[in-house]
């Protein structure tokens, strides 16, 4: 009989033993997974606090069309010199095209841009490449790409 309740007493013990080692795994991988502390930092593109670093960028001649698109986006009206200079400045086509479509959408109102714009996408325009989207007879898009 002693040995039938040493028995039962230590499986008892067991089982409880392996129910707190599994409660405590379980509380320490709850209490390991942190929050952030500080809000997640926006994309350089999208943060308008990075628009004096990218008029910075731009008037040194030293960007990318990340920054012309976020001086674009935030209106930044006082980088029109400085993206009509480098309009002047730079000979790739489409750096130039990117200069002039933020130019345009800032209002600047000499024609040089938006003449080069429709110029840049004339070719597009006028090509024979089909749309992606085939239409039907009513006009509606149908759901496979256009295989014509």
């Amino acid at each position: 009989m002693r040995m039938i309740r040493k028995i039962w007493f230590g499986t008892r013990v067991c089982s409880a033993a392996h129910a707190l080692l599994w409660c405590g795994f379980v509380a320490g991988a709850v209490c390991t997974q942190e929050k952030p502390s500080q809000p997640e930092k926006l994309a350089y593109g999208v943060d308008r606090a990075n628009v004096p670093d990218a008029i910075a960028k731009v008037k040194s001649g030293q960007f990318e069309l990340v920054h012309v698109d976020l001086i674009a986006r935030a209106n930044a009206t006082e980088a029109i010199p400085i993206l009509k200079e480098q309009f002047n400045r730079v000979d790739d086509q489409v750096v130039k095209a990117k200069i002039a479509a933020a130019l345009v959408r800032m209002r600047e109102k000499d024609d040089i841009y938006w003449n080069f714009v429709v110029e840049f996408a004339n070719p597009a325009l006028q090509s024979d490449v089909p749309d992606y989207n085939g239409y039907d007879q009513q006009g509606k898009a149908v759901p496979n790409p256009s295989v014509r």
